[in-house]
């Protein structure tokens, strides 16, 4: 469903208003000589190293990233404001240069996909996908730090400008309750949500790590030539051969990557480690769906 929360008809209306009339109107801008909407985005996934990518794209002297790197428009409240509000969280820029954003929960939530595609039928996206294992305790270890952080209520409440009350009241209770559950036991909870074959949706460390799921909503919409599917690893490990695949995917010059700031962003440091118990159970979880990953997409990651 394009609107799968509670909204007025007028806020429909309003916003379909604004996706007709400004979406043309960039179009003819773009002739006439500058735009002020993204032509690529970043659709995730959360930690996999969209920081870092954003980072090196930025550097391209013809691509330019939204003032911040995360607008969460179309997977948020955001969305109610309108395409003129997304418009503003870009610079103005000529005809030659291609605007970009990364908003890394795209991929995940299930209402992104469509709204995308309503917003433009012809972008191109870019996911960046982790091996889920890893993705999964990489994510409890960064809400965990907020957890602790002395800035945790401050945080909390200016982080969720999520539509729906479960997704909300979920993640607030995870991140405000008396202790912080390891990792183990977030695993435990989660797990029986989904064999309950509940929809819950917090915890969601590991279903964040079900790419197969997530992608095929995008297939629905969009055709495979339009979503570059990148590993984690190789973005870690060879980024210049990473961005001169984007560089080729965007259909932008290749320039030369070797005097560029490569440094990676955001690498967190771990105070604890994954017991095996769980590590086994987690493998065995993913691994039929990272096959299924890869008959989709065509091709194999070192997972």
């Amino acid at each position: 469903m394009l609107f799968p929360e509670k909204q007025s008809l007028l806020s429909r209306i309003k916003h379909q208003f604004f996706i007709t009339v400004k979406v043309p109107v960039d179009a003819l801008l773009r002739k006439l000589g500058s735009k002020s909407l993204p032509e690529v985005i970043i659709i995730g996934a959360q930690k996999s190293g969209t920081s870092a990518l954003f980072n090196y794209m930025s550097q391209h002297p013809e691509l330019l990233g939204s003032y911040k790197k995360e607008t969460h428009y179309f997977d948020s409240l955001n969305y109610d404001k309108g395409i003129s509000w997304y418009a503003r969280n870009f610079p103005p820029v000529s005809k030659n240069i291609i605007l970009f954003e990364a908003t890394p929960s795209y991929i995940y939530r299930n209402w992104c996909a469509e709204r995308i595609y309503r917003f433009n039928k012809n972008v191109k996206l870019i996911a960046v996908l982790r091996e889920p294992l890893s993705r999964a305790f990489s994510a409890w270890n960064m809400a965990r730090q907020v957890f602790l952080s002395e800035r945790r209520d401050t945080i909390v409440q200016s982080s969720f400008g999520i539509q729906r009350d479960d997704i909300k009241s979920g993640m607030t209770n995870l991140l405000t309750a008396e202790h912080f559950k390891n990792f183990s036991e977030c695993v435990k909870i989660e797990m029986e949500i989904i064999n309950s074959g509940s929809d819950a949706p917090v915890p969601n460390f590991i279903r964040r790590g079900i790419y197969v799921e997530q992608l095929n909503k995008y297939f629905k919409f969009f055709n495979k030539e339009q979503v570059l599917i990148i590993d984690h690893n190789n973005l870690l490990s060879k980024p210049e051969f990473v961005l001169r695949k984007i560089e080729d995917f965007i259909g932008v010059n290749n320039i030369d990557w070797s005097d560029k700031d490569m440094g990676k962003k955001h690498i967190g440091s771990y105070n604890s480690e994954i017991d095996n118990a769980t590590k086994n159970l987690l493998n065995n979880f993913y691994h039929p769906l990272n096959q299924q990953l890869f008959d989709l997409i065509g091709q194999k990651f070192d997972w």
